[in-house]
C-alpha cells in the first residue's frame, strides 16, 4: 500500500479480518509515512485481508497469506 494519509494521524489504522470478516486485529499507524511490521507468528495459517482507514475511510485493502 502506498497511500498518503489525511491528518489526524490518530485516526489512521490497519484492520486485520480474517477469511470469514472477523477482525483479527486493529494496529494503529502513527506516522502518515513510512512501513508498518507486523508480527504473523501468532495468526493461524490462512488467508486474510489488510484494510487501511483513514480519517474514517477505507482507503485500500489487501489480500495477506500466512503459511505455517
Amino acid at each position: 500500500m502506498n497511500h498518503r494519509l489525511e491528518p489526524p494521524a490518530n485516526r489512521t489504522y490497519l484492520l486485520l479480518r480474517d477469511a470469514n470478516g472477523r477482525e483479527q486485529d486493529l494496529i494503529p499507524v502513527a506516522q502518515a509515512e513510512g512501513q508498518a511490521v507486523y508480527d504473523t507468528r501468532r495468526l493461524a495459517p490462512g488467508s486474510y485481508t489488510v484494510e487501511l482507514v483513514n480519517a474514517g475511510k477505507h482507503v485500500d485493502a489487501q489480500k495477506l497469506v500466512v503459511r505455517q
